[in-house]
């Protein structure tokens, strides 16, 4: 209909009227502007580079270099597909019964009541959705092209299947709410058969495809000497076993599917077609069906409205849950214990002590399967370098942004601050307070960083791979003791530089608050949009920049002046210096920390509430 056009069109415009009169803001034009900047040099400009030089020869696969895509079309193919199954499996078990169309809850009070048809009111809910699938084609769209150049009828026939994979899962998605939702309006004994029966016929699927992939395995792979030294090979045989066999058979349509993304000539177009018939066989699912959607699409629309809420889960949390706390507040002494208390509910209300024995019991699950594994047949320095890689990244990496990932802070509280700032607590005591309940977050990331670190080296160790044990300690660390003093020494070093890196960046960000709240995002309701990215971006840049000039120095000095000592006494490096290392970098951070601190306390004691604009969502 063309009020239903009118109504889109007219809220797409007032949209963009909102977005173009922020702009009179010079914050908000800056960050538009470096939004646009990050995506023209990472997205458009390997888009149009292309466009100028022309794409290289040979045959592209979606995007993939010459030959790769040749070669490996049938690995991808049955990957794709692979993909798409377990996605398609997943949404049967975990989509809910409650088809949450995007309706907002003043276009429910003005359609529904209106002289329109079920099928009406439906197409305008999925064309609501175009817009976000649009941006999401066009996402994959740049990042496709990114990879290599190709002709405009190319990326224009790749922006197609995108849009039309996308809109199939959207329409799957739905397809089976409104089904489950059908389901639980019928009499119990014939809603239990449909799901017993649909139940049924997945798990004896699952189970075909299963088997099918284990008998290509089992003639392909299993058994054979010499497979790594020519993996590719092996892989390329396995996926076109299991294509020729019960797996190939069972996963066909997603196979078809697949094939937009993996094959080329008369497959890639017959993969096109089958993708618009199924994507029109799901759109008539959808628009056929009964079930009704009104209660579930007016109660979504409240949830919307109140995002960023965290009453929500409260109101979601049984009983017994509710009564759990982080620790008993009555025996905190220190008042302004009472913000760290609440910022840690703001995570989870699990105590402290269960959050370690959970972090412990992970840890302890983790080296246990890879030991089974690696008694399996897996190699095991692989498996040992794959989780201690993971342990790393949460050693050195994360500390460096805690202050951009863990919120619970002042940049909720900032939004009352009418409330806080009359409560009778000196101000650097109010913000040390704020900073401890990211701070006991971030020491449960270290802490799981080193026992995911250490549980690689044990599961190593106890399959008796000693040589991939000793790679993974540098020979100037193992030669001043044994391995496993070594390795609890760099360990200890990384967790106490770590956490004192992450409480400098967590202050960092406090005070940041402080001194320009209009830059600094506040609450858990995060916005979307090019300005609000640009706007992030800058935040991003400005932190690290901060990071690089207040924590890399003492880090640099520290280091520096062990290397002298020993190069000038001529004594051999030991592994018990890492955590004193770590010790003489960390003290200089502290007191930079406290220091910024004491700071924001002068900051916050002389705040005047009836003078802070705030913009939530900014």
């Amino acid at each position: 209909m063309r009020a239903l056009v009118d109504i889109l069109v007219l809220g797409f415009r007032g949209r963009i009227v909102r977005r173009v009169r922020r702009l009179r803001d010079p914050r908000q034009l800056l960050a538009l502007l470096a939004g646009l900047a990050y995506f023209a040099w990472f997205a458009v400009r390997p888009f149009v580079f292309g466009f100028r030089h022309g794409g290289g020869p040979g045959i592209r696969v979606n995007g993939l270099p010459p030959g790769v895509g040749e070669r490996f079309g049938p690995l991808i193919q049955l990957a794709v597909a692979l993909g798409v199954a377990a996605l398609a499996f997943l949404t049967w078990v975990f989509t809910s019964s409650r088809p949450a169309f995007r309706f907002t809850e003043a276009e429910i009070h003005l359609l529904l009541p209106a002289p329109l048809s079920r099928r009406q009111i439906l197409q305008f809910a999925l064309l609501k959705q175009q817009a976000g699938i649009l941006v999401g084609a066009l996402v994959f769209l740049f990042f496709s092209a990114m990879r290599g150049a190709a002709p405009p009828l190319a990326l224009l026939l790749r922006f197609a299947v995108y849009w039309a994979l996308l809109t199939l899962f959207d329409l799957h998605t739905k397809g089976v709410s409104l089904w489950k939702a059908r389901a639980a309006e019928l009499p119990v004994g014939a809603a239990r058969r449909q799901r017993a029966l649909a139940a049924a016929l997945g798990l004896v699927w699952c189970a075909g495809v299963a088997a099918g992939l284990w008998l290509a395995w089992r003639t392909t792979i299993a058994g054979r000497s010499g497979i790594l030294e020519d993996f590719p090979a092996a892989a390329l045989g396995f996926a076109r076993a299991a294509r020729g066999g019960l797996a190939g058979w069972l996963l066909a349509p997603f196979l078809w599917i697949a094939a937009p993304f993996a094959a080329a000539g008369a497959a890639r177009i017959g993969g096109c077609l089958f993708l618009a018939a199924l994507l029109a066989a799901h759109y008539e699912w959808v628009m056929r069906s009964s079930a009704r959607f009104e209660e579930a699409a007016l109660e979504r629309a409240r949830r919307q409205a109140m995002r960023g809420a965290r009453r929500q889960r409260y109101q979601g949390l049984s009983r017994a849950a509710r009564e759990r706390a982080p620790f008993r507040l009555e025996a905190a002494r220190a008042p302004e214990l009472a913000i760290t208390w609440k910022n840690l509910i703001l995570r989870g209300r699990t105590p402290l002590a269960r959050q370690a024995l959970y972090a412990i019991a992970g840890v302890a699950a983790v080296a246990l399967g890879m030991a089974a594994a690696a008694a399996l047949g897996m190699p095991a320095p692989v498996l040992a370098s794959m989780v201690g890689g993971i342990g790393l990244i949460l050693l050195t990496l994360l500390p460096l942004m805690a202050g951009l990932y863990l919120r619970n802070d002042l940049r909720v509280d900032f939004l009352h601050l009418e409330i806080l700032r009359a409560w009778p607590i000196a101000g650097w005591r109010v913000i040390l307070a704020e900073i401890l309940a990211p701070a006991v977050a971030l020491l449960w990331v270290e802490l799981l960083g080193a026992g995911l670190v250490a549980s690689a080296a044990a599961a190593v160790a106890w399959t008796g791979a000693r040589r991939g044990l000793a790679d993974m300690i540098p020979s100037a660390l193992a030669s001043g003791g044994t391995l496993i003093t070594s390795l609890v020494a760099s360990l200890a070093g990384l967790v106490i530089l770590g956490l004192a890196v992450g409480l400098y960046s967590l202050t960092l960000q406090n005070l940041a608050v402080l001194l320009l709240p209009g830059w600094v995002p506040l609450g858990f309701n995060r916005r979307r949009g090019t300005a609000v990215f640009g706007q992030n971006l800058l935040v991003g840049v400005g932190h690290l920049l901060g990071m690089l000039a207040g924590a890399l120095l003492p880090v640099a000095v520290a280091g520096g002046l062990a290397a002298v000592l020993h190069l000038g006494l001529g004594v051999p490096f030991a592994a018990w210096e890492l955590p004193l290392l770590a010790l003489a970098a960390a003290l200089p951070l502290a007191g930079e920390a406290y220091l910024m601190i004491r700071f924001a306390g002068y900051v916050w004691d002389r705040l005047d509430p009836s003078q802070e604009m705030l913009d939530p969502a900014s």
